[in-house]
């Protein structure tokens, strides 16, 4: 059961975790393109922080 009190602290760790994983996606980007060229996104797709 969650608390009331809990969801602030919650939040806290939700963000935390989506920025480190929009940094860490942003890191291995490049990485990625190579191995999956056919999974390229839009040139007018938004990216990382931008898309959140």
């Amino acid at each position: 059961m969650q608390f009331v009190h809990d969801l602030p602290l919650r939040e806290q760790q939700r963000l935390q975790f989506v920025r480190y994983a929009v940094s860490w996606s942003e890191t291995h980007r490049d990485e990625f393109d190579e191995a999956f060229p056919d999974e390229m996104p839009p040139t007018n797709a938004q990216r990382g922080a931008e898309a959140a």
